[in-house]
């Protein structure tokens, strides 16, 4: 799986956490994503 669909899938995760009402699962997602982001920036910036 490479980064962009990790990403999405973690942002559909969050979602469900968020409904949920599992915040602290839901923040570590957010902090996750977040790592992600910035890895995804810095290879489109890279190219």
């Amino acid at each position: 799986m490479n980064l962009f669909e990790r990403y999405e899938k973690l942002k559909s995760q969050a979602v469900r956490l968020m409904e949920k009402g599992q915040i602290a699962a839901y923040l570590e997602t957010l902090m996750e994503l977040n790592g992600l982001k910035r890895q995804i920036q810095m290879l489109k910036t890279s190219n």
